[in-house]
C-alpha cells in the first residue's frame, strides 16, 4: 500500500526537513492571504437556510498556471465565533492529533496519527507535523495532513492541509515543495481576555471534489460543517 512508503522515522536528511518547512511556510502563507478580501476576490455572507451559523462567508477565486493550488475554482468558507474557553485549551484542542477525529472532516471519524514532527520554537504548541488517518477508508490510502501550529501572547493558529503521499515522499527527500498542490484550512485564535477566546474558522476546497480527497462524480454542492460542537461550544469535547 502507499501508505507503507512513509513511516514513523520519516524525515532521515536536513534537507528533507528544510523542504518540509518550506511546504508549511508557503501553507500558512496560503492561508493567510486567503482570509483578506480585495476588489477582485470580495467575500460573501450567505443568507441562513435553517439551523445553523448565520455569519458564514464565502469567496470563490479561481486557480490558472499555478503548481502549487489545484487547477479551477477554488471556494473558501470562514465564520468567526465566541467562545467562553481559554484560548490555550481550544489551541492545545484543535492542534492534538488525539482530538482531530472530534472536528476535522478530513480525519472521517478515523484515527489520526502523527508521522513526524518538527519543532519551531521554544513553546512545544509551536510546530509542524505530518499527520495520517488511520481507518478503513481506502480512498484515504493516498493522504496525508501537513499542519503547522503556533501560539504567542498576541494570538494562535493551526492551519492544515490535505497532500498526496506520492508528492510528500519526493519533498521529504530534500525535492522542490513548491509543486506540492495545497487547498489549506485552518483556525486562528484570538484571545479577548483570559478566559475567553474569538475563533475565527476557515475552509478550502475545490466545488468538483470534497475532502479528503477526490469524488467519483463531481458535485454540484458543497457541505461545511459547522465546527463548534466539536470545539466544546455545544457539549464536546473542551468542556
Amino acid at each position: 500500500m502507499l501508505s507503507s512508503y512513509i513511516s514513523p522515522a520519516v524525515i532521515t536528511s536536513v534537507e528533507g526537513r528544510k523542504s518540509m518547512m518550506k511546504l508549511a511556510e508557503r501553507m500558512v502563507l496560503s492561508f493567510c492571504s486567503g482570509v483578506g478580501a480585495s476588489t477582485a476576490h470580495a467575500w460573501t455572507t450567505l443568507s441562513p437556510m435553517g439551523p445553523g451559523p448565520d455569519n458564514v462567508r464565502v469567496m470563490t477565486r479561481k486557480s490558472v498556471d499555478d503548481p502549487g493550488r489545484p487547477a479551477g475554482i477554488v471556494l473558501s468558507a470562514a465564520i468567526s465565533f465566541w467562545l467562553p474557553i481559554p484560548p490555550k485549551r481550544v489551541f492545545d484542542f484543535l492542534r492534538n492529533e488525539n482530538s482531530r477525529n472530534e472536528w476535522d472532516i478530513l480525519s472521517n471519524g478515523g484515527q489520526v496519527e502523527e508521522m513526524a514532527h518538527i519543532a519551531n520554537g521554544r513553546d512545544p504548541g509551536n510546530s509542524v507535523s505530518l499527520l495520517r488517518v488511520n481507518n478503513a477508508n481506502s480512498s484515504q490510502s493516498n493522504m496525508l495532513i501537513l499542519q503547522e501550529s503556533s501560539t504567542d501572547t498576541v494570538g494562535s493558529y493551526v492551519i492544515y492541509a490535505p497532500v498526496d503521499l506520492m508528492a510528500m515522499n519526493v519533498v521529504l527527500n530534500g525535492g522542490d515543495p513548491d509543486y506540492v498542490a495545497l487547498l489549506p484550512s485552518g483556525f486562528a485564535i484570538l484571545p479577548d481576555g483570559p478566559d475567553i477566546g474569538v475563533v475565527v474558522f476557515r475552509i478550502s476546497l475545490t466545488p468538483s471534489s470534497t475532502p479528503p480527497w477526490k469524488e467519483s462524480r463531481p458535485r454540484s454542492h458543497v457541505t461545511i460543517r459547522d465546527p463548534r460542537p466539536g470545539l466544546g461550544y455545544e457539549g464536546g469535547g473542551l468542556k
